[in-house]
């Protein structure tokens, strides 16, 4: 299965899933999407430099240690009438799914199917 695929079938199986992204946080770009609605490139890249700066930013050094150390494996940020969640591999560091919600989804079902869907996708490469 492709990466596109493995995004279409995760974001198909999460009611009220609008997006799901695959990432560099390195570069900070996405590489592929998978969206209900055509995203532009722009939004698509300024979500990843928001997980990027969620994962890895400064406040990432403080939460780190209170959660048992090591770099953020994952982040959920409540907005709006919008859900993000930030995962990144435990593959490869750089490597992330991006996913955002509307306030109708179950987050630990969420986490728990993006992780598995993350870890084939990083294993393709």
């Amino acid at each position: 299965m492709s990466v596109i695929d493995e995004l279409d079938k995760l974001r198909a199986t999460l009611p009220g899933c609008t997006l799901v992204a695959f990432g560099d946080l390195g570069a900070r770009i996405v590489l592929c999407a998978s969206a209900s609605e055509k995203r532009p490139q722009e939004e698509l890249d300024a979500l990843c430099k928001a997980a990027s700066l969620s994962l890895d930013g400064p406040a990432s050094g403080q939460i780190a240690p209170a959660l048992g150390g090591g770099k953020l494996a994952q982040v959920v940020a409540v907005g709006s009438g919008e859900i993000k969640v930030f995962l990144r591999s435990h593959l490869d560091d750089c490597d992330a799914l991006f996913c955002t919600f509307t306030d109708q989804t179950d987050i630990r079902e969420m986490v728990a199917a993006g992780r598995s869907t993350l870890h084939r996708i990083s294993t393709l490469q």
